[in-house]
């Protein structure tokens, strides 16, 4: 990998249960070439004049290597998006090649990487990690783009990373939990010992430390909780509800954790939740922990603040959770298969596979505003000084103007 200047060429949660025994269905997304973006000059078709976020408009479209985008082969997706630190923007403008801009068209640095960006860029401290679908981790300086480490663990991270203290979290296509060092790379441990890769189907769940446990989900739908510092397995925890028959049983958005409780979604449309003890021990229970079911579509993304857990499904619906008795507080169909969902207190943001970027309140899920972008979403926002950014696989970052909403990000 080479480094260069310029291009070369949050509450107690009583168990419960939200289930769901529909199948989700199979989907593909195809990135399209992107010559040019130009910002409307009239208001989207979505907007709802009546609401105070009527004011709402695109600040700018960032497009930052435009004459690459006719380069790119249409089967090559974007999963790591775009970060920001201090004023530069990072992120993989070309597949195999990662840059840092300050503006559109002008690189700060550029690195060329050997294979593609395989999850979600992790920005920590000065340093950039970036996971790619060779198997290799690397560790950049964010300011100059210069290697710290590269560590091979043989076969991709598919997942959101996490950070504590001074050790690395991830996990891999076979469902793997690595630990490495945050400078050096080297590898502390790892836990799982299932062969052969898999394709995850979302790449938002990240694994979550509680107390000295790394709580993860696989594949099977199962959680997984792991001594930190030994990379021992403490606990395994299987919902016993089954939401009926389905191919897919993966963990998908977040994981919450409140008041010693973990609350998590699978894709086949179950909500669950469990209990740990006071060193992050599984409580085993010996009766039913099913307090509530319902019909959800499969699920794709979750998302979890202040005491609600919200889900955006296959059938293109924002379901909001109660998460202290799972009561369905209200639901917004959207139109189109959820494809990004992340939530404040007072607002929700979701994209759909049709490309609609939609604002809705948290309160009562009504769409408050949206705008219908030329790409899917597959990462969450930046909110940054009242602007809203948005990127796309087309290497495109949209920017919204929130002054109308400030007060609600600061």
């Amino acid at each position: 990998m080479t480094a260069h200047d310029s291009w070369p060429g949050k509450l107690c949660l009583a168990g419960w249960r939200f289930f769901s025994n529909s199948v989700a269905s199979g989907g593909a997304c195809v990135a399209l070439v992107l010559t040019s973006c130009v910002s409307p000059t009239s208001p989207s078709p979505y907007l709802t004049p009546r609401v105070e976020v009527e004011k709402v408009t695109r600040a700018g479209v960032l497009n930052f290597v435009p004459e690459l985008d006719a380069k790119k082969v249409l089967s090559h997706g974007d999963f790591g998006g775009w970060v920001k630190s201090g004023s530069l923007w990072l992120g993989e403008v070309e597949e195999r090649y990662l840059g840092a801009f300050v503006t559109p068209g002008k690189a700060a640095w550029l690195a060329k990487l050997g294979s593609s960006v395989a999850a979600p860029l992790f920005l920590s401290g000065e340093n950039l990690i970036v996971a790619l679908q060779d198997g290799r981790v690397l560790s950049l300086r964010v300011r100059d783009g210069k290697l710290n480490w590269e560590q091979n663990l043989g076969t991709m991270v598919v997942r959101q990373m996490s950070r504590s203290g001074q050790v690395l979290f991830m996990v891999t296509a076979e469902d793997k939990l690595y630990c490495l060092d945050y400078a050096s790379g080297v590898v502390k441990w790892f836990y799982g010992d299932k062969k052969g890769s898999g394709v995850a189907l979302r790449q938002l769940t990240a694994p979550l430390l509680v107390k000295n446990v790394v709580v993860y989900g696989l594949r099977d739908g199962s959680i997984h909780g792991v001594d930190k510092n030994s990379g021992n397995l403490r606990w395994i925890y299987r919902s016993d509800a089954v939401a009926g028959a389905h191919t897919f049983l993966d963990i998908v958005g977040d994981l919450a954790l409140v008041n010693k409780s973990i609350m998590f979604a699978r894709a086949d449309g179950l909500v669950d939740s469990f209990d740990l003890d006071d060193h992050g021990g599984l409580v085993k229970e010996k009766s039913p922990r099913l307090r509530q079911a319902s019909h959800l579509s499969a699920i794709n993304v979750a998302s979890f603040t202040a005491g609600v857990y919200y889900v955006g499904t296959e059938s293109g619906d924002v379901v909001a959770l109660q998460s202290a008795r799972g009561e369905q507080l209200w639901k917004t169909a959207l139109g189109s298969p959820v494809s990004m969902l992340y939530s404040t207190e007072s607002f929700i943001f979701a994209s759909t596979l049709s490309g609609r970027l939609v604002i809705l309140a948290a309160k009562d899920g009504r769409v408050v505003w949206s705008d219908m972008l030329e790409s899917t979403l597959l990462v969450r926002p930046l909110l940054e000084d009242g602007r809203l950014y948005v990127s796309t696989p087309h290497k495109v970052i949209y920017s919204y103007e929130l002054r109308s909403l400030r007060k609600h990000f600061e």
